[in-house]
């Protein structure tokens, strides 16, 4: 090597080499941190110091401190992604594509974009159930690993969560904490705020404003509006009366006022959906696009919550569960710890408990619309069963709705398989010491592990013609076989407000069928909507729905 000599003194050289193999062998299969990347780059600018002058009792030349970085640079890159793609890895025997073995950064372009959920339906498609898609990362569609890396005794959480805190500071939410104990102490809070009778009695207020929903649809009469935005005033306005007494901003009147506080949103969880494929590098991504939209919505969300806080608590809502920690005879650093903790929830609870719910009813009416012609079309026979379980005037209720209309449940499990409102995660898991050996594949030990709903509830094996929509898959006389439990199904990790949401969801489909015939608006191209759905944590709805409604003429 021509700068051997020269430039870079051949004892120097041979520690340089040394150093290379040792940092190799440590790298190959443990991504730094940003913090240890620092820390191991400063140390080494000391020692490297330190033994050139003791060897050479001068200063290091600038260009020999420049070569000596760059040779080290390069050189351990080149012999961590030649072992990457080696015989030699662990994980060897996977197929993957070869960039995403070289590097999860290949992934940050997909993840920025929202098309994260079609890459791993297209990998498993050519690559078969079990996926290498990062250096130590495997995707799985195998419904049989499903119970075994996410059930009550399954993997711990992998490193894409605990995301919020390395972005934006602050304490992990009761999603994201690692710590099972952790996870197990504050899960305790919120399965107390959503029992079967807590949530029995939320019903009315979210009955309430599934009533106001119809109502600003009704006052359009029969124009074409964006149901996609109105389902998202619709869940804000719920999850603001739950969890904050109606501390919100009442988006069913005035939505419109705060379009700029939804956008934040849309920047705020894209961002978490990006830094959760090379967490190592989290804090770096609060440079990208959007970050002044993020802060907004962490302000706007703490704002309400100091709020609320102040003015006291109510037993009939969700946040006198949430700080029911915090108490008077707590020392002054607890309780400002538990503080921080329900705040965290509370940013956890508007952004997952909003966007969801919002973008299932609205995926869930496109679909029923976009097969409603003739009488036996599903929105029909929805409307007759509707009819037949409820007379004029009377409340929808989501117990009625579950033991007499099957076809509605039918139709949200259906409508979550087709456009699941959370399309791949984050559900990433770790390998337990040792390794695991999951339906006959073996997984080595700290290996991240994923099984993307969205890539799994289209595989044809499982759900015959996959891309097509099938409620009657769904009907308690189908094939118990098909199936297929959502990852976010099983406890311990399972998503605490589920219950909540499917609530919402059954109350607003119902109302709004129940209510109204629908169609698609004059000019709205359905393969325009479904293209512009984005996979950024919770699926994000970027085409507005343009749909027209008429009353049927049961409440005129």
């Amino acid at each position: 090597m021509a700068l051997v000599g020269p430039v870079i003194p051949p004892d120097l050289f041979k520690l340089l080499v040394c150093s290379i193999v040792i940092s190799q062998y440590v790298f190959r299969r443990y991504e730094p941190t940003l913090y240890s990347a620092w820390l191991t780059f400063l140390s080494g600018q000391v020692v490297l110091h330190v033994i050139y002058y003791v060897r050479h009792s001068t200063a290091m030349p600038l260009l020999t401190w420049i070569a000596v970085n760059a040779v080290y640079a390069l050189g351990l890159t080149s012999a961590i992604l030649l072992y990457r793609i080696s015989p030699l890895h662990p994980l060897s025997s996977y197929p993957g594509p070869l960039v995403r073995r070289l590097s999860k950064m290949c992934a940050l372009p997909s993840a920025w974009i929202g098309t994260t959920h079609e890459d791993l339906l297209k990998y498993h498609r050519m690559y078969g159930r079990y996926v290498r898609i990062g250096p130590n990362e495997l995707s799985i569609t195998d419904a049989a690993a499903v119970p075994i890396i996410y059930g009550h005794h399954g993997w711990k959480k992998g490193e894409s969560y605990a995301i919020f805190s390395r972005v934006k500071g602050g304490v992990d939410s009761v999603q994201d904490t690692r710590d099972e104990a952790e996870h197990a102490r504050r899960r305790k809070t919120w399965d107390k705020a959503l029992t079967t009778t807590a949530l029995a009695s939320y019903q009315e207020r979210v009955r309430a404003r599934a009533r106001q929903l119809c109502e600003l649809i009704a006052s359009a009469r029969g124009e074409a509006v964006d149901l996609s935005l109105y389902a998202k005033y619709f869940t804000w306005d719920v999850i603001f009366d739950l969890g904050f007494g109606g501390h919100g901003f009442n988006m069913l009147e005035k939505g419109h006022e705060e379009l700029p506080f939804i956008k934040s949103l849309a920047a705020y969880i894209r961002l978490i959906k990006t830094a959760g494929n090379v967490p190592e590098l989290a804090g770096l991504l609060k440079a990208l696009p959007g970050d002044a939209d993020v802060e907004m919505f962490i302000k706007r969300v703490a704002g309400i919550f100091y709020s609320k806080l102040e003015e006291g608590v109510s037993s009939a809502d969700l946040f006198s569960h949430i700080i029911s920690p915090i108490q008077p005879s707590n020392s002054a650093s607890e309780n400002e710890r538990l503080v921080a903790e329900a705040l965290s929830d509370c940013i956890l609870f508007v952004g997952a408990g909003s966007d969801t719910t919002s973008s299932a009813v609205a995926n869930t009416l496109f679909l029923l619309v976009s097969e409603n012609k003739g009488e036996n079309a599903i929105y029909k026979r929805l409307q007759r069963e509707l009819d037949n379980a409820f007379e004029d005037g009377d409340e929808l209720d989501s117990t009625v709705l579950i033991q007499k209309v099957p076809l509605l449940a039918a139709v949200i499990n259906e409508s979550m398989r087709l456009l699941p409102p959370v399309s791949t995660g984050p559900f990433q898991r770790l390998s337990p010491a040792g390794g695991a050996i999951v339906a006959g594949h073996f997984i080595p030990e700290n290996t991240k592990v994923i099984i993307p709903p969205y890539a799994i509830h289209h595989d044809p094996e499982y759900f015959p013609r996959p891309d097509s929509f099938q409620p009657d898959r769904w009907m308690p006389d189908a094939p118990e076989e098909i199936r297929i439990r959502d990852p976010n199904a099983y406890r311990p990790y399972n998503c605490v407000g589920k219950q909540l949401a499917l609530m919402e969801l059954h109350l607003a489909v119902a109302a709004l069928v129940h209510r109204f015939d629908a169609k698609f608006a004059e000019g709205f191209d359905p393969d325009a909507f479904l293209n512009g759905e984005r996979d950024a944590v919770t699926r994000q709805l970027t085409v507005p729905l343009k749909m027209r409604f008429s009353l049927r003429g049961l409440d005129n």
